[in-house]
């Protein structure tokens, strides 16, 4: 469902929301070389 053009994202809050799925993505691939790396199966 689109959002109405007059509630759109700030562009600041836009980027941090950006950062902040980069920076999770990042986690979890560190998480499953970590749990591979101790030879157990990730999820």
């Amino acid at each position: 469902m689109p959002r109405p053009a007059d509630s759109a994202l700030p562009k600041a809050a836009f980027e941090r929301l950006s950062e902040f799925r980069y920076q999770m993505r990042r986690f979890e691939r560190f998480s499953e070389r970590a749990v591979r790396s101790h030879g157990i199966t990730a999820l």
